[in-house]
């Protein structure tokens, strides 16, 4: 059963290549399938491509689906990582 979320993003710059890196790197940390739905569209967890193709920005919102074994444990990384205010 998936597991969904919906966060707001906080980093100052949004998701540029830098950090879009980042939250693929913390997607291919847990055994889940990870999608994030925006206006923009639908990524993979693990396209960078897809990541950057959201268009994400300071104060947009996202959907994060998981399934898998650590479902709850990526919405976690994912949402802690896209709230976070670090300056990137």
């Amino acid at each position: 059963m998936p597991v969904t979320s919906v966060c707001k993003i906080n980093l100052k710059k949004g998701l540029h290549a830098r950090t879009s890196a980042e939250l693929m790197d913390i997607c291919n940390r847990y055994d889940a399938n990870i999608t994030l739905v925006s206006d923009h569209g639908v990524a993979k967890g693990d396209s960078i491509l897809q990541l950057l193709s959201l268009c994400l920005t300071y104060g947009s919102q996202v959907e994060i689906e998981a399934s898998g074994s650590q479902a709850q444990q990526a919405i976690q990384a994912i949402t802690d990582y896209l709230q976070s205010d670090c300056n990137h």
